[in-house]
């Protein structure tokens, strides 16, 4: 028997659609957008829009406004230091973990995943950014992964959407996806050669060029 594969639900799809759209910057922050105009947009009813919405105010994505839509939550200066912040001390740690356990064969069979998503990264064009944006999520999600904490991995996947949002802008800047390559080059060096500390600073290089970025912007 063959199995049975479940399809995503509209309120999943709608879910997906405006999160992609957040991400892109396609809802601009500061308008306002009704429920009508996105079930219309979509061709869905209003319910799974609903459901949706609230989704993403979960996720401190949208601010719900009564009886009248919903707005894109602005990603402060604040937002942006807190969510490096985490993203720095959950990953430090992991590159550390994995680095010190590099003769490990799952560490060996992280840094084999890493060099695909970096292969993979290399080979696409300058303008398929969201494409990028997801291999630069593979990348680190197999970084927290390796750690089989799963506390910490819940943690770091809390602020996931506010990671994407800040990849998102800073890959739009010119230059920024080829020192990613770069980058992710130098820490995945550093992870097989098994220098925990060494790894630990080529993370910091990374952030630091997002974190230099966003403050500029």
């Amino acid at each position: 028997m063959e199995k049975i594969f479940k399809t995503p639900s509209l309120q999943e799809q709608v879910y997906l659609h405006l999160k992609s759209a957040i991400v892109k910057g396609e809802l601009q922050i500061g308008e306002l957008y009704s429920e009508q105009w996105c079930s219309e947009l979509l061709g869905v009813s209003r319910t799974p829009v609903r459901e949706a919405v609230l989704k993403l105010k979960q996720d401190c994505l949208l601010e719900v406004i009564p009886y009248r839509g919903f707005t894109v939550k602005t990603l402060s200066q604040e937002d942006v230091k807190q969510t490096l912040e985490i993203r720095q001390a959950l990953e430090g740690f992991c590159v550390i973990l994995i680095a010190q356990n590099y003769r490990d064969p799952a560490a060996q069979e992280v840094c084999t995943r890493l060099d695909e998503y970096l292969r993979e990264q290399s080979n696409l064009k300058s303008e398929d950014i969201y494409d990028f944006m997801e291999l630069d999520e593979l990348f680190h999600h197999d970084i927290i992964a390796y750690s089989q904490n799963n506390r910490l991995a819940d943690t770091y996947a809390s602020v996931r959407i506010q990671f994407q949002r800040i990849t998102f802008k800073v890959l739009k800047q010119p230059g920024r996806i080829v020192s990613t390559i770069i980058e992710h080059a130098a820490l995945l060096t550093e992870l097989k050669r098994g220098d925990p500390w060494a790894a630990y600073c080529s993370l910091d290089k990374h952030l630091s060029g997002t974190r230099g970025i966003m403050e500029e912007s």
